[in-house]
């Protein structure tokens, strides 16, 4: 039993006498007392519960933690494979780069060179110029109507 000061024990004797002189007192007194006792115990159960809970879910929110990390890791993982690929493929294409710009270059030049009327050659100029000289002789031989 719990060490009474001299103000509990003045207060217990003020309860007591007051108990004596209402009937039913004393088993109001101590349903009342049970009452508390259970109530007190609830309590302690409850905090139990409430510390046990929060410890639980302490426990999962480090475990949730963990595994965002490790899937983070992994997601880090593979976005550093799939990246590494593309560089490596761009890379192939860079080397390609100066390869392919040249021969649409080339291709360009060629279809500029084909679209052009090309100047004529000697011999076409030759025998352009004589075939004229021969047409202006024959016309001037030869009456109109023959």
């Amino acid at each position: 039993m719990p060490r009474l000061g001299s103000r509990d024990s003045s207060c217990v004797a003020v309860l007591e006498g007051f108990s004596g002189s209402i009937p039913g007192a004393a088993a109001r007194i101590i349903t009342l007392e049970d009452y508390c006792s259970v109530q007190s115990k609830a309590a302690a159960v409850i905090g139990e519960w409430n510390h046990d809970i929060a410890d639980h879910i302490r426990e999962m929110e480090q475990k949730v933690d963990g595994l965002e990390l490790i899937r983070f890791s992994e997601m880090r993982d593979e976005r550093n494979d799939r990246v590494t690929a593309l560089e490596d493929t761009t890379a192939v294409f860079e080397d390609w780069r100066p390869w392919v710009e040249a021969s649409l270059y080339d291709v360009f030049l060629e279809i500029r060179r084909l679209s052009k009327p090309a100047p004529p050659t000697a011999t076409e100029l030759v025998t352009h110029y004589l075939g004229t000289i021969r047409f202006n002789e024959l016309a001037s031989v030869c009456p109109a109507g023959a």
